[in-house]
């Protein structure tokens, strides 16, 4: 019985140690690939013709330069989505490690499950609806380019509705975070900066959250916000919740 006692918690570090390192270095890598396609490094950027009666050129343009980087996006979002997966599995397994007051432990674990859910569901939806409408099938009739015009609707409510599922995921995982600093204090489980840090990330993605809206909200044709929100966005991705999950990885203890 001592011994079954000894191996469950070990297991249960360990488990979770891999799960912070995976976090990490997938919300990097991830970060690192979209980047690329971004910045229009993996595939040229389009030149968008001007003038009337351009756009289903103009669609056309766009869906050739996707098609080009599809291979880079695609494996961006799946990085992400492992990344997500990894946020669910921590909330099954950091919280019962770190301790706390039963109803908050399974508040914290919640927020993680929940916020890796939503996750996994914005980032899959909008692969899946990105994959079909950049495909080069389509029907050469009178009805092409309104089924052009359509796919790239589509795509845009599958962006739009992939930005909202983010941010879901931003304050979930940021309340998650918030709650876990606090038991974290309360019960002394690891270091103090840690506890600060975890605390005030889960401000940070929150509050960043609620920044980007206002600024999306404020942007017009003459002043477009955007890209700060963009940028926030990429601070908390690929800077701080990694930094977070590699310090958890190693603030574990082994025994």
């Amino acid at each position: 019985m001592h011994d079954a006692a000894v191996i469950d918690p070990f297991s249960d570090r360990g488990l979770a140690r891999a799960l912070a390192y995976v976090l990490g270095v997938s919300f990097l890598a991830a970060f690192v690939l979209l980047l690329l396609v971004e910045l229009n490094i993996v595939a040229p950027e389009p030149t968008f013709h001007e003038g009337d009666a351009v756009l289903v050129d103009n669609i056309l343009l766009r869906f050739a330069h996707d098609q080009a980087a599809w291979p880079w996006e695609a494996l961006g979002g799946l990085l992400f989505t492992i990344g997500f997966a990894a946020v669910a599995g921590l909330g099954a397994t950091l919280p019962k490690l770190l301790g706390g007051s039963d109803g908050a432990t399974r508040l914290w674990s919640v927020a993680f499950v929940v916020a890796g859910v939503l996750g996994i569901v914005g980032e899959l939806l909008y692969l899946g609806v990105k994959e079909v409408a950049i495909s080069t099938q389509y029907c050469e009739c009178a009805l092409r380019d309104p089924q052009l015009i359509a796919r790239s609707e589509a795509l845009d409510l599958a962006g739009n509705a992939q930005g909202w599922f983010t941010d879901a995921f931003a304050v979930v995982f940021g309340i998650g975070l918030i709650i876990g600093g606090r038991i974290s204090m309360s019960t002394l489980a690891l270091s103090a900066s840690w506890r600060r840090y975890t605390l005030w990330l889960g401000v940070a993605g929150v509050a960043f959250v609620v920044i980007g809206r206002v600024l999306t909200g404020l942007s017009g044709p003459d002043t477009d916000l955007t890209g700060i929100s963009l940028l926030l966005v990429g601070l908390v991705a690929a800077v701080l919740t990694p930094i977070w999950a590699f310090w958890t990885a190693r603030s574990i203890p082994r025994t």
